[in-house]
């Protein structure tokens, strides 16, 4: 798994932040590699005690796998709250910054975990956007609720890929800054990770119109894609910020 973390690594160095899947087909297997085959998962008996630590783990053993979360035909939401968290200078980056406030941008539970946790999901992602200076940035908040859950996603690596899928089938690949190896918040006992991506002007023009489909992260241990069910979170978020 290691020496694939590098290969992408190795990749994201050599080309640019964020770039679309037509730009790609000189490098097919990459693509592969990332982009998952849709087959129906299989699910073995288990029993109860250990049914939330088998379901939480991402596919792995040396391989990124056809892994694939989906949605239980469940209804495609908008939203259009907005809210401006800062709007100033930051002292601290010597840069002024305006940040919209993070809300949900995607969540899963494994149905087989379902009646064993106290929380309504396993893993839920809140996300925002922000300008710091003239560069733009969406991040990404990870709330998993186990305290066990970095033995088995590991960690979120930088130089590690996003890949957002469009509604459309158009895919965008963001890179991670921000090496997350996760941490443990103490009074919930939830792990909590952060990943932080630059944004081009590319992807502002495409993310500001296009409705976003699925998600893919690829953590230390494997990959996984999540459905998206905010189809128009990135339109809302970009349009709050830019809004004077």
């Amino acid at each position: 798994m290691r020496n694939i973390a590098l290969l992408f690594s190795l990749f994201v160095l050599i080309t640019s932040t964020s770039i679309a899947q037509e730009e790609l087909t000189s490098d097919s297997t990459l693509i592969e590699m990332i982009d998952p085959v849709e087959e129906e998962l299989t699910l073995p008996t288990i029993e109860s005690e250990t049914v939330i630590d088998h379901y939480i783990q991402p596919a792995k053993r040396g391989n990124i796998s056809d892994y694939y979360f989906e949605l239980d035909d469940t209804e495609l939401k908008t939203g259009n709250t907005c809210n401006i968290v800062f709007d100033g200078y930051d002292e601290t980056l010597d840069e002024n910054r305006r940040e919209t406030e993070a809300s949900e941008f995607f969540s899963y539970t494994h149905p087989k975990i379902k009646p064993h946790l106290k929380s309504d999901d396993f893993l839920v992602c809140k996300a925002n956007v922000a300008k710091v200076g003239k560069e733009y940035f969406l991040k990404m908040y990870f709330d998993l609720a186990s305290k066990d859950a970095s033995r088995n996603y590991g960690q979120i690596e930088r130089n590690s890929i996003i890949r957002l899928q469009m509604i459309d089938g158009q895919k965008y690949y963001l890179t991670n800054n921000y090496p997350d190896p996760g941490r443990i918040e103490k009074y919930t006992g939830h792990t909590l990770y952060k990943a932080v991506m630059k944004l081009s002007k590319d992807d502002l023009k495409v993310f500001s119109k296009e409705e976003v489909d699925h998600v893919g992260i690829i953590w230390t241990t494997g990959y996984e894609q999540y459905d998206v069910y905010e189809v128009d979170f990135l339109i809302n978020q970009i349009k709050c910020l830019k809004d004077e």
